[in-house]
């Protein structure tokens, strides 16, 4: 993963203006990549008990697997943010040159590696990992979608209420994991068809493209918001980390279904006859016209010449 750093750096200076807290994020992710690779490679060739593995598992490798995941999703934040109107020209040779040529060469020497030094295997494991992404450069394939992505669909997004397409994408994302999971036959259609490997479904990152999208439309206002209530996001990543590390299911699952009762009640309260399934909801009544019109009546016989 280190023979990958180069080419982080060189993709967020393509990016990155004047955002300091962009370039402590960065600095922060590139270290724990080092540290978290660092940890595993000490472990495969030391030998330590079991107990000490055990807890590296649980406490300190959980904590950094973020990292990668991180810098996708700031990837497209920062494009969300810096081409707000659509891409330039140019923009697809410049990553390509910078990013994807990089990309292509580290992978070369890294299947070299891993090959049995004959022109066959190096051949086929380079098949597998610069073309299939199947290596830990595979962050970078997944970027190239969210390119291709914010060229297709980015200028329809900025336009539309964010609540929509969040939901949508978290649906597909949520589905295409837990179907790949948990149902086999689904599991065996994306090892056979998808022609790249499992991890660089966009069905997968979709949801992340979507937030990230929407972090850069809305950077200021976010960072603001941050600014002024930084126990938010510390105690949202603690909690997370709890649930994580002590039960990843009861409390998501009890989320999940909240939120698919409300969602599924706001649905069906918008229809008339859908209505009677989910009873009276205070909350979604409209606003009684009487009301209105009082409040216009009274508008109206203000006098705002005096």
């Amino acid at each position: 993963m280190a023979l990958l750093l180069p080419v982080s750096v060189t993709y967020w200076r393509i990016y990155v203006k004047n955002l300091n807290e962009i370039n402590i994020i960065r600095a922060v992710m590139c270290l724990s990549i080092v540290i978290t690779h660092s940890i595993s490679n000490y472990l495969r060739n030391v030998e330590v008990d079991q107990i000490a593995y055990d807890q590296y598992i649980l406490w300190i490798r959980f904590s950094l697997l973020c990292s990668t995941l991180i810098f996708i999703l700031l990837s497209e934040t920062l494009l969300s943010r810096n081409y707000p109107n659509g891409l330039k020209t140019g923009f697809f040779p410049k990553r390509i040159k910078y990013i994807l040529m990089p990309y292509i060469l580290i992978g070369l020497i890294v299947s070299y590696r891993g090959s049995d030094r004959d022109l066959s295997s190096f051949m086929e494991v380079a098949f597998q990992k610069v073309i299939l992404g199947q290596w830990y450069g595979f962050f970078v394939i997944v970027i190239f979608q969210f390119y291709v992505l914010h060229w297709l669909i980015g200028k329809y997004l900025a336009r539309v209420n964010p609540l929509g397409p969040i939901l949508i994408s978290f649906a597909i994302s949520f589905a295409h994991v837990y179907c790949f999971v948990h149902v086999d036959s689904y599991q065996e259609l994306i090892l056979t068809h998808y022609p790249l490997w499992y991890k660089t479904h966009i069905f997968m990152w979709l949801f992340y493209f979507i937030v990230a999208f929407y972090i850069g439309q809305y950077y200021e206002q976010l960072i603001t918001f941050l600014t002024d209530k930084i126990w938010v996001p510390v105690l949202m990543t603690l909690i997370s980390f709890g649930i994580i590390m002590y039960n990843i299911y009861v409390s998501i699952m009890a989320f999940l279904t909240i939120s698919s009762c409300i969602g599924v009640s706001f649905l069906l309260y918008q229809n008339g006859l859908t209505r009677h399934f989910t009873g009276k909801i205070q909350y979604l009544e409209p606003t009684p016209k009487q009301n209105r019109a009082s409040f216009n009546g009274k508008s109206r016989n203000v006098n705002y010449g005096q």
